[in-house]
């Protein structure tokens, strides 16, 4: 948890879809620039060229509900010590995954605090070990909800296999109890695109295609599932969508992982039917094109 970065990365993730595609189609970008820093009448982010083809590339954070940027900054100082005191001491090769409410450690006073982060690793510790394994991406059912001694609000466990790749072993996933929750992701990425397809589709009039990448940053409530079907329910409801959208998390550590959640006529489901749908990368070898272009 020390050190994690909530803020969104523009460059970066941007370069990280830039990569894939220059892997893709063996070709390196070429003539790469920033028609937002040229005060370009449709400012996005980048465009460059991959072999004789032009390519307008928009980034757009994707933030889940209000306060969420609150419950980021605090992150730290709430969950911290659950991750240091879980560290090492959970059952091997495997993923656990903490649910807690939103917003729940904002009810808890400073002095509460430590006995509160104490109980919920003692609670952890104590359940891991006899929780069913299931594959990565599904929870075990019934759902099995508790409220541990010393702690004052429901906390529920899981245990899955750990993707290849990931070497973090535990996550504390916020759950938001309003009906609201999914409702309120929808507008926020709905309002997001009805900002950034203007700008694309006249980059595509131009003869770009056009490259939505959309940065999630909060592993917590978030995953690119959820993000899809809130970007469908956009796009079904606005003109000029773009010819691709891709998803790149980075709140994973040590590598961030890239999605694409659509291509032309092909679904996030598709594409994960097709196969090889996550690459993941070191954030520190990307660029920040954002400081060089």
């Amino acid at each position: 948890m020390t050190g994690v970065d909530f803020g969104f990365h523009e460059g970066k993730c941007c370069d990280a879809v830039l990569r894939w595609f220059e892997a893709r189609l063996g070709i390196e970008r070429a003539d790469l620039r920033s028609p937002e820093k040229a005060l370009d009448a449709a400012p996005v982010e980048f465009t460059c060229r991959l072999s004789d083809q032009l390519y307008a590339i928009e980034h757009t954070g994707v933030e889940p509900f209000d306060g969420h940027v609150r419950l980021q900054a605090e992150a730290e100082r709430d969950f911290g010590p659950i991750y240091s005191g879980v560290a090492g001491r959970l059952p091997a090769d495997d993923l656990f995954q903490l649910h807690i409410p939103a917003r729940a450690m904002q009810t808890i006073t400073r002095r509460q605090r430590p006995a509160v982060q104490a109980a919920i690793v003692h609670w952890v510790l104590s359940k891991a070990p006899y929780l069913v394994r299931v594959p990565f991406g599904r929870v075990a059912t019934p759902i099995m909800k508790e409220t541990p001694p010393g702690v004052p609000f429901v906390l529920s466990l899981h245990r899955s296999t750990r993707p290849v790749g990931l070497e973090r072993d535990f996550s504390i996933s916020h759950i938001v109890q309003s009906a609201d929750a999914e409702a309120d992701r929808a507008v926020r990425i709905y309002q997001a695109c009805s900002r950034k397809f203007p700008k694309l589709a006249e980059w595509k009039s131009r003869g770009a295609r056009s490259i939505l990448v959309l940065e999630d940053n909060d592993l917590q409530l978030s995953n690119p599932q959820v993000i899809y079907e809130a970007l469908a329910a956009a796009e079904r409801r606005l003109p000029d969508r773009p010819d691709e959208v891709h998803l790149v998390v980075t709140c994973i550590e040590p590598e961030w992982w890239h999605f694409r959640l659509r291509v032309d006529s092909l679904t996030y489901y598709q594409l994960s039917q097709l196969g090889g749908q996550m690459t993941t990368y070191d954030p520190a070898t990307l660029t920040d094109l954002m400081m060089t272009v």
